[in-house]
């Protein structure tokens, strides 16, 4: 029997993670695995971190490589494989108190009449310009409440010390407070570590 372990750090917060889950990755952690754009965030962590000095040019292929070898979370973080085929250290997660009404706003539990309008006013606009579905039929139907994915995910093949936890709530907090306002304010709700075990387990085939 083989017992394997793996580790989730997340950030919780008010808004839908997907433009932003990447870039906050890269301010908290450095990392950006395959994802194939140039990352601002990654130069700053580096830079506010100390692995590289303020006049380095982070194109600098020495420099780069020095300071990525010095980050203290390469040992740590683990990439998987996401729906593009893209090696990533983080994806966009489900969030627990929180609904989509199914048209791209997110509420939590117990906001039911504010989704709820929310919903008929998205309908009434969409209704205006697009006549391909009846919007204002669809305005009367009751809430429907989806899954939220209002977090990102960092995975880790080994659990982070408290110190990596700390570097990681202190950056995802500066990144909330100064680096998110082009993609409209983010505000974080709370931080989990999620532990997941699985269990293996063999046995040998007799063949002829």
């Amino acid at each position: 029997m083989i017992t394997h372990q793996e580790w989730t750090f997340v950030v919780d917060t008010n808004r839908i993670s997907g433009c932003f889950c990447n870039e906050m990755c890269a301010f908290m952690t450095g990392i950006l695995g395959d994802y194939p754009v140039e990352s601002i965030e990654q130069k700053l962590f580096y830079k506010q971190m100390g692995l590289i000095e303020k006049n380095s040019d982070w194109d600098d292929l020495k420099v780069r490589s020095k300071a990525i070898d010095n980050n203290p979370f390469r040992e740590f973080i683990q990439e998987k494989i996401d729906n593009h085929g893209f090696e990533m250290p983080a994806k966009v997660w489900f969030t627990p108190g929180w609904f989509n009404h199914g048209l791209g706003k997110t509420f939590r539990d117990g906001q039911e009449e504010e989704a709820l309008a929310s919903f008929r006013k998205i309908c009434a606009e969409k209704a205006k310009t697009n006549s391909y579905q009846d919007w204002q039929q669809q305005a009367k139907e009751p809430l429907k409440k989806y899954k939220a994915y209002n977090s990102v995910a960092i995975f880790f093949g080994d659990k982070p010390t408290k110190e990596l936890c700390k570097i990681m709530i202190d950056r995802a907090k500066l990144y909330s407070e100064k680096y998110s306002q082009n993609k409209g304010k983010i505000t974080i709700t709370g931080f989990r570590l999620i532990t997941e075990t699985t269990t293996q387990t063999e046995e040998c085939l007799e063949f002829s």
